[in-house]
C-alpha cells in the first residue's frame, strides 16, 4: 500500500498527503484535484532541504520534522528513509502531535 494513502486512511481529515523524493520527484500523491503535483513536491523537498541546511549551521543533524503553519492549514514534512520524504496538509485544528507520531510510524517502513 502507498504510504500517502495509508496516512490518509489513518487520518481521514487530512487535506493531502504525498511521498516525494528528496530531489522533488513526486512518487505517490494524494492531492486534491487541481493542485500542481510538481510544485507541491518540489516545495516540500525544498522545505526539508532548507531546514537541514539551517540545522547544519548550528551543528544539528537531519531534521526529524518540519511544520509550516498557515491560515487554516498546517503542512508537515518528515524524512522517510535516506532518499524520500512524507508530507501532509492538515487542517489547523487537527492534532499535530498525533499526526506527527503517525507519520513517523509510517516512515519507518519506507526505504
Amino acid at each position: 500500500m502507498d504510504e500517502d494513502r495509508l496516512l490518509m486512511e489513518k487520518f481521514p481529515s487530512l487535506i493531502a498527503s504525498a511521498v516525494v523524493g528528496i530531489d522533488g520527484e513526486p512518487l505517490s500523491m494524494g492531492l486534491p484535484s487541481g493542485m500542481c503535483v510538481q510544485t507541491f513536491s518540489i516545495m516540500c523537498a525544498t522545505i526539508l532541504g532548507a531546514s537541514a541546511t539551517a540545522n547544519k549551521e548550528f551543528g544539528g543533524g537531519r531534521p526529524e520534522s518540519v511544520l509550516v503553519e498557515g491560515e487554516g492549514i498546517r503542512i508537515l514534512v518528515v524524512p522517510a528513509g535516506r532518499r524520500k520524504l512524507l508530507a501532509c496538509v492538515a487542517k489547523a485544528e487537527d492534532d499535530t502531535s498525533a499526526l506527527l507520531k503517525g507519520m513517523k510510524e509510517i516512515t519507518a517502513s519506507i526505504q
